[in-house]
């Protein structure tokens, strides 16, 4: 059984008048379970993963930010590889969030990209061979 739980928080330009002069990221990468050759699991196998990303920035009055303001949430849970001859039962569960709240106010100037992005493997991904009975 593998578990993970995985956060990313910035708090950035809150308030009045702040200014940034760069790029605002929160950035939250997780693997979780069989990755490579993870083959000839025979029993249960569980793997769950919890991921957020979250940015909070430029909120308030007159703050800038010159550059762009990402929150990335990138996870892999699971069997990715080999991964083959799992003759139980097999378990793989995932949450994963992205959340930008930005220039929220009066008068805020981001110059940059806004963006969230959650990036999601789960299971087998790769080369996984059946099992028939």
């Amino acid at each position: 059984m593998n578990f993970g739980s995985n956060s990313a928080t910035v708090v950035a330009g809150n308030g009045a008048g702040n200014i940034i002069a760069g790029d605002v990221s929160a950035v939250a990468d997780q693997h979780i379970g069989d990755h490579g050759f993870g083959g000839f699991n025979f029993g249960p196998d569980a793997n769950l993963g919890s991921n957020a990303a979250t940015v909070l920035a430029g909120n308030g009055v007159g703050n800038g930010i010159g550059g762009s303001v990402t929150a990335i949430a990138d996870q892999h849970i699971g069997d990715h590889g080999f991964g083959g001859f799992n003759f139980g039962p097999d378990l793989n569960q995932g949450t994963n969030a992205a959340t930008v709240l930005a220039g929220n106010g009066v008068g805020n100037l981001i110059l940059g990209d806004v963006s969230a992005t959650a990036d999601q493997h789960i299971g087998d991904a790769g080369f996984h061979l059946p099992v028939l009975f």
